[in-house]
């Protein structure tokens, strides 16, 4: 497969969040917020990942910036967990990089663990101090680890990282989430 001809995709973002995909891995980039709009964007573009490739095995790679609040509300917890249930054997693996370390660090494995344990993951994850070894482990695990893979894969992440959704991007995801509540009002 040829590395340098495949995408980002980005499906959503906001000020608090970036999703998007990039081959057979969700990417998902928490900035200010873990909030619900951005657990619920995360659940949908995995929903579609796995629908575009129903075959594969996917990689899922969670980038939470240094700046990121650590509270989460039980909803969005439930959203994560609801999600990686439903898509448990479709995951190979699954990594969260929190650049920090120490106590904090330990906070955010606290939860993801919780997350894991709610959801009966049966995939490997891990949480790291280094996107780059989030990737690697990822990378690794789905026999993909080439060193063109996750140099693309942090490339794609760190683009993923700009502070704010671009007006075109933001109108998009409006359209998007209007679409998507008056779907289920109907």
């Amino acid at each position: 497969m040829n590395v340098a001809a495949e995408t980002l995709e980005h499906l959503e973002q906001d000020d608090d969040f970036a999703v998007a995909t990039f081959d057979r891995y969700l990417l998902l980039v928490w900035r200010r917020r873990i909030t619900a709009p951005g657990a619920s964007a995360a659940q949908r573009a995995l929903t579609r990942l796995y629908a575009q490739r129903p075959l594969a095995t996917l990689g899922f790679i969670t980038l939470v910036e240094d700046a990121c609040s650590l509270s989460v509300a039980a909803d969005v917890r439930d959203t994560i967990a609801r999600m990686l249930k439903d898509h448990n054997y479709a995951l190979g693996a699954a990594a969260v990089a929190y650049e920090r370390a120490g106590f904090v660090s330990a906070i955010v494995r606290s939860v993801i663990t919780a997350i894991n344990v709610a959801s009966r993951a049966v995939f490997p994850s891990q949480v790291n101090d280094r996107l780059e070894d989030a990737i690697a482990f990822t990378t690794s695990a789905l026999s993909d680890g080439s060193p063109e893979r996750q140099r693309a894969l942090l490339a794609a992440l760190n683009q993923m990282r700009s502070r704010e959704a671009s007006p075109a991007r933001r109108r998009l995801t409006e359209r998007l989430q209007a679409f998507v509540r008056r779907d289920r009002s109907a």
